[in-house]
């Protein structure tokens, strides 16, 4: 099953975006659009976008060099090494932005990559680094000034990303499921455990 699976992906990857099969008729979505897909940001036909597929080099993973909200974070979270967050290609990016101007919106939080399964960015998410105390923040309102302020966001993803159709982690699946004998479902912001 699990060779027809990835069959069928080549094929769509093969396709272009006109020809890939609509969704069936009585199915929620509109059955005369294509089916959504999350291009690789090197793909991009904005020079903008495509610069972001290497953010990565700008992160900090030093726990001394970060913000002390950002630290705090990292410290909280013991899986956050340094070597796993090269490992993994996340990691603080900081105000500055390292020196250049790319990923603005993403500054000062945590930065995690969406991968495709040949390795290829998809998209950077952003940890807000601050969101346990912008919560209790939130939490402590009157409810009538509660109901007019949206509620902090604890991960930032870029506009038009297709959270549903990509799972974190997925292109690094095929060594961690069959050495561990278990298996991890994972949406990005979201987990089952099986």
């Amino acid at each position: 099953m699990e060779f027809a699976a990835k069959s069928t992906l080549r094929k769509l990857e093969n396709q272009s975006q006109a020809d890939r099969p609509k969704a069936k008729v009585g199915h929620r979505r509109d059955a005369t659009r294509p089916l959504a897909t999350n291009p690789a940001l090197i793909d991009s036909p904005e020079e903008r976008v495509r610069e972001l597929h290497n953010i990565d080099e700008k992160l900090i993973r030093d726990v001394a060099s970060m913000n002390p909200a950002a630290a705090a974070y990292v410290r909280r979270h013991p899986c956050l090494s340094p070597e796993s967050m090269t490992k993994w290609r996340c990691g603080y990016l900081p105000n500055d932005g390292g020196g250049d101007k790319r990923g603005w919106s993403l500054r000062g939080s945590i930065l995690y990559p969406v991968l495709s399964e040949h390795g290829h960015v998809l998209a950077w998410v952003g940890r807000d680094t601050q969101y346990e105390q912008k919560a209790r923040d939130y939490q402590q309102l009157s409810p009538a000034k509660r109901s007019a302020k949206e509620p902090p966001a604890k991960h930032r993803f870029p506009k038009g990303f297709h959270r549903g159709l990509e799972l974190f982690g997925h292109s690094a699946s095929h060594v961690t499921t069959r050495a561990k004998g278990a298996y991890l479902i994972c949406q990005v912001g979201k987990s089952l455990a099986n």
